[in-house]
């Protein structure tokens, strides 16, 4: 499906359309079992993006997307009635000036115009889903499962916004030693943290000493393993920028071919052939963990949760938005 096409189910895509018809045509919800009760009605939502981003050697951003799923534990009794809007822009395709799906847009950016929209390149739904409300009213309307499930998966490519960036500086001071400095900057607000964030620095291979010159922030340590310095941090509060700096000591015969292959790439040339290149540093890119609550890196939002059930009870809605890397990668 192209850009903010909608599909119900993953690989058995077509076996849970049929379902969705005959439900819908018959009456019945296979998905829910009636009679479900419970003392306290409740609804969470988890809105979970995971960031994959590779940026060059200065700061510019080579690809990036992000992939994210809406999970839904829902506690409800009965059989509610559950619809909620996304901030999702429309396809150019689809944006006709009376169509409903865009008086519907209209509508809710006059309600809450700080909020910009996001395009969905790819959707898909669960079974309970009633796929033509997303298509015509750009609203996810479904009777839920009772407890967890994933109600929809997306792909998002463009209007990413970085929750960090990352400064990263390696510098041969002398034939034995290198210096190191990495500068980190959280880009979101400072109402946000994020948590368990890991820096990867990649050191050359043999190194012979670590000696740590500046630690702005949590603790930094030798990772022999993966072969590289990884710099934690428990707790990073948004807004803020730390360093870490640095020294590797490194054997002469080591730091003169890290140099002979930065001339030579410098040049143009090829690197030196033979025993030389098999020992040459590839330098590979650095490597960024975090985890990142009450963030999305696509933008996207809930604007309204509505639930209505017949015996009409009162529902409690939790809604989360949780930000994590992927595979998120800076060159060196």
């Amino acid at each position: 499906f192209g850009r903010g096409g909608a599909r119900a189910g993953g690989g058995e895509g077509d076996i849970a359309a049929s379902k969705q018809i005959t439900s819908q045509v018959t009456g019945a919800c296979s998905w829910r079992a009636p009679g479900i009760r419970y003392r306290r009605n409740e609804v969470f939502i988890d809105v979970i993006e995971s960031v994959d981003v590779l940026l060059s050697q200065n700061g510019v951003v080579l690809r990036s997307d992000v992939n994210g799923e809406v999970v839904v534990n829902s506690q409800l009794s009965g059989m509610p009635e559950c619809k909620f809007g996304l901030n999702d822009r429309l396809p150019i395709d689809q944006t006709e000036p009376h169509g409903a799906a865009g008086r519907r847009q209209r509508e809710l950016e006059k309600k809450d115009p700080a909020t910009p929209g996001v395009t969905l390149d790819d959707c898909r739904f669960h079974q309970c889903v009633r796929l033509t409300k997303f298509d015509v009213e750009r609203t996810i309307s479904f009777i839920p499962p009772d407890g967890t499930f994933r109600l929809m998966t997306y792909r998002i490519s463009e209007g990413i916004s970085l929750p960090f960036k990352i400064f990263p500086l390696l510098q041969e001071r002398s034939d034995s030693r290198m210096e190191c400095l990495i500068l980190l900057k959280a880009l979101f607000d400072r109402n946000v943290s994020a948590s368990n964030v890991e820096v990867v620095i990649p050191c050359p291979p043999n190194f012979c000493d670590l000696q740590l010159l500046h630690v702005g922030i949590g603790k930094a340590s030798v990772d022999n393993a993966q072969q590289a310095v990884i710099w934690k941090i428990k707790r990073y509060p948004g807004a803020m920028e730390y360093l870490l700096r640095y020294e590797l000591s490194l054997s002469s015969q080591r730091a003169g071919l890290l140099s002979r292959e930065a001339m030579a790439l410098r040049r143009g040339c090829s690197t030196p052939t033979g025993g030389e290149e098999l020992s040459l540093w590839k330098r590979p890119p650095l490597t960024l963990r975090f985890t990142l609550h009450m963030f999305t890196a696509s933008g996207l939002c809930i604007r309204y949760l509505k639930i209505t059930e017949k015996s009409n009870y009162r529902t409690v809605k939790w809604i989360r938005y949780l930000t994590k890397a992927g595979t998120y990668q800076h060159r060196l």
